[in-house]
């Protein structure tokens, strides 16, 4: 009797485990065919896009030049950001150039919200060349850094550097990145040729 219940056993285990692989692999299929519908939507809406400005979407979508102002609205606090000119160096007080140039960006900050602002929480932004290679701000000691708070109402100017690869064009994105409801993504466009 006991070798006739350990087979009955064994019966229902292999039944259990034929019935659950069976849907572990309706499953994977339709994954699978979820994922390939997608990326067939994706390869539709890129082919359908040739201009390459949509690899950078941005909240507000405009693309603004030098000497023009972005809107900032986050949980920092609300802020406008003009940048002003930029500088193309091959050295920035001594500091060791790792790519091809450093872009130093002046810029000014005015707290448009209710609250003191902190003048760290500014410094998101980042650079990126016309192969959409990225680069970060630099934060060296010789950097022109904003103040510590800035009140409402106040303006304060600061400076981003940037080591990167020499381009046709540069996109500077304050905010990259981050989720809307976090911060909003403001877009600049320059080319070496702009540069003081």
């Amino acid at each position: 009797m006991s070798k006739l219940k350990w087979i009955i056993i064994a019966i229902i285990v292999a039944g259990l485990l034929v019935g659950c692989s069976s849907v572990d692999e309706g499953a994977n299929v339709d994954n699978t065919k979820e994922v390939s519908s997608e990326k067939k939507n994706n390869e539709d809406s890129s082919t359908s896009s040739t201009d390459q400005e949509d690899s950078l979407s941005t909240s507000n979508e405009d693309i603004l030049k030098i000497g023009e102002t972005g809107k900032v609205e986050s949980n920092f606090g609300d802020y406008e950001m003009t940048l002003h000119s930029f500088k193309l160096l091959e050295d920035f007080h001594g500091e060791k150039l790792m790519n091809d140039v450093f872009i130093v960006v002046d810029f000014s900050v005015k707290n448009v919200g209710e609250e003191p602002l902190r003048g760290e929480d500014v410094y998101w932004a980042d650079l990126f060349d016309d192969q959409d290679l990225l680069q970060g701000n630099e934060f060296f000691d010789s950097v022109k850094q904003l103040p510590d708070e800035i009140a409402p109402g106040d303006t304060a100017e600061g400076e981003f550097v940037f080591d990167t690869s020499e381009s046709e064009f540069y996109r500077l994105v304050l905010n990259y990145g981050a989720l809307d409801n976090l911060a909003t993504s403001v877009t600049w466009e320059f080319t070496p040729e702009e540069a003081n």
